[in-house]
């Protein structure tokens, strides 16, 4: 891990430490809310992995993952774009239809602890790639193995000699 100073390293542990308990009690809320608290977990547990998966794609580690991630998003936005173009009408009238026919309060909980786990999820993994593991780290273990290796040419030069 890298930090700067303890500081960092608190305002870090503690921002994992307040988003680990929000998530907690997005769980917990969606365990004891409604008729289905499995679907309301499940919908934690999706939007926290969705999250993940955002927040590893918005953090790139070097030029061969962004590259990577850019051709992955061409895709996905191509497939998820003609789908949503194609089902517009019906996705617009199937939401409307279960507003109208559920309770709104329902709708909108499960909406805030969707968002609410995608978020956690998101920057958890921002923060984790970003800051933690980021490039600097990266950076600093290629050149110790790259002076290790010279290291070891020295030695050998000097052991022919």
């Amino acid at each position: 891990m890298i930090f700067d100073s303890h500081a960092d390293f608190f305002k870090i542990g503690s921002g994992y430490a307040l988003g680990a308990l929000g998530f907690g009690f997005c769980v917990y809320a969606a365990s004891t809310v409604g008729t289905q608290p499995i679907l309301q977990v499940l919908l934690c547990i999706f939007g926290g992995l969705l999250g993940w998966v955002m927040g590893i794609l918005i953090t790139p580690l070097n030029e061969g993952e962004k590259k990577q991630f850019s051709e992955y998003a061409k895709a996905v936005t191509a497939v998820v774009s003609g789908f949503l173009v194609a089902k517009v009408d019906a996705v617009a009238q199937s939401a409307l239809s279960a507003m109208a026919a559920s309770n709104g309060e329902l709708l909108l909980t499960r909406a805030l602890l969707f968002v609410s786990c995608f978020l956690v999820g998101a920057l958890f993994t921002f923060m984790g790639r970003r800051y933690v593991r980021g490039p600097e780290e990266q950076l600093r273990t290629k050149r110790h193995k790259a002076l290790e290796e010279l290291r070891e040419m020295v030695e050998k030069l000097n052991a022919i000699n």
